[in-house]
């Protein structure tokens, strides 16, 4: 199974998505996909995660794999389909950045690759339950606005409904017609709430 979820997070959404992860008391939280040493400091709180996020159950497997690499002097992980990635949102200033949950388990075990499928599923659902897609859209402050065409997409685009923003997001969104959620801190296309007054070209 190959499969990703994107959503967007304030700190507070993902304060609670974090208690929903850890109530699995065999989950581990992995600082990124480079390591210093061959096992991987774990984590129960995010307080030392940066903004890759591995999910590991030891339930699973018990060690995760990784290769050392010369050029850097660090192991990088190898375990990607015994793993769950968690790429975090991010809040800077009046930017809020995209977010992502992915797995991809297709050469694992069936009975480990079945694990982990229930928890990204657990997971997404609970995303989904209380998150809302179709709630914003992007837009190039810098291109002209135009409807879609066979070379280019609409600038702005048609609500976004792979895109799951959630409820403390949408709070923090409605409050400032300058802030925004990017894909990344210097992206330049901006996505903002669908009908607000901000969402005007």
């Amino acid at each position: 199974m190959r499969s990703q979820l994107r959503f967007v997070m304030h700190p507070d959404d993902e304060r609670d998505f974090v208690a929903v992860m850890l109530a699995e008391p065999s989950l581990h939280l992995i600082d990124g996909p480079r390591w210093p040493a061959r096992c991987p400091q774990t984590h129960r709180s995010m307080a030392s995660i940066g903004a890759y996020c591995i999910l590991w159950s030891s339930a699973d497997v018990p060690n995760l794999d990784a290769e050392f690499i010369p050029s850097t002097g660090d192991w990088y992980s190898r375990s990607e389909g015994s793993t769950i990635q968690f790429l975090r949102s991010r809040l800077f200033d009046s930017i809020l950045t995209e977010g992502r949950l992915a797995i991809a388990t297709k050469h694992e075990e069936p009975l480990i690759a079945s694990s982990i499928e229930r928890r990204y599923r657990r997971l997404s659902r609970f995303i989904k339950q209380r998150y809302k897609n179709r709630a914003l859209r992007w837009r190039n402050p810098s291109a002209p606005q135009h409807a879609k065409t066979t070379d280019h997409s609409a600038n702005p685009s048609d609500p976004d409904q792979s895109l799951w923003l959630g409820p403390a997001a949408t709070t923090w969104l409605a409050a400032s017609p300058v802030r925004c959620v990017k894909q990344g801190e210097t992206s330049v296309v901006l996505g903002k709430l669908f009908g607000s007054e901000s969402d005007v070209i």
